[in-house]
């Protein structure tokens, strides 16, 4: 039987390990030189090239990328307040050639619910305030 099993393995394996070309796959042949003939590569042929070699630090940007927003757009919800303690100028990275631009600073500060959200908190006082004013007319 193990006669049979040797010939069956014998017979295989040289299917199993080679190539399209009838080549061993365990021993790899030099990649041909590109000659001028070949066309550029396409986009998508550059961007399968880019997912190919940088595919972790990809979905890495992507997770950091997506829990920023879900924790800003929690934030939003849930203490919409808490978004203008948000600096009011460039917000400086740890890279000292690039900083957050104002306006994006701006957009997730003053969205309009943030802005409800204090008038509805400090309407009343600044009312009071604006009452007591002597150039404050009264149209009775």
């Amino acid at each position: 039987m193990s006669l049979v099993r040797a010939a069956l393995v014998s017979l295989i394996a040289p299917f199993f390990f080679a190539g399209s070309d009838g080549s061993s796959s365990l021993v790899q042949a030099p990649s041909p030189t590109p000659s001028s003939a070949d066309p550029p590569p396409t986009l998508r042929d550059r961007t399968t090239d880019l997912w190919q070699e940088h595919q972790l630090t990809l979905i890495l940007a992507g997770i950091l990328v997506s829990s920023a927003l879900l924790t800003y757009l929690g934030v939003l919800w849930r203490n919409p307040l808490l978004l203008l303690k948000l600096p009011s100028s460039d917000i400086p990275t740890p890279w000292e050639n690039i900083k957050v631009p104002l306006g994006l600073v701006r957009w997730l500060k003053y969205r309009d619910r943030v802005l409800d959200t204090w008038v509805e908190n400090h309407w009343e006082n600044a009312r009071n305030e604006f009452l007591s004013l002597p150039t404050a007319l009264l149209h009775e």
